[in-house]
């Protein structure tokens, strides 16, 4: 299996392993042409199979084209746990 499929497949494990909750809040969208971007916070639960519970949440930044139909399409990402901002 290879692109998109195998893609599709590893995240369709990665998130049947374990039962996530996130909810996503967007401050700010921002577009020109064919690009926008989207500013906003996330929190996250996640239940392992082991049965302990983890919770953390961030910021996000999306970068979003619109393709020659209309659709659009989200070409990069970043997600930033508040966890991992901390320097102490």
């Amino acid at each position: 299996m290879l692109g998109r499929e195998a893609i599709r497949a590893l995240l369709r494990d990665f998130h049947s392993a374990a039962e996530r909750h996130c909810i996503i809040s967007i401050t700010h969208i921002e577009s020109s042409g064919d690009l926008a971007y989207v500013i906003g916070s996330y929190a996250a639960t996640i239940r392992a199979p082991n049965g302990s519970v983890l919770y953390h949440e961030g910021n996000l930044l999306e970068t979003w084209r619109q393709a020659s139909d209309g659709t659009w399409w989200c070409v990069a990402n970043m997600y930033v746990s508040d966890a991992m901002a901390s320097t102490e």
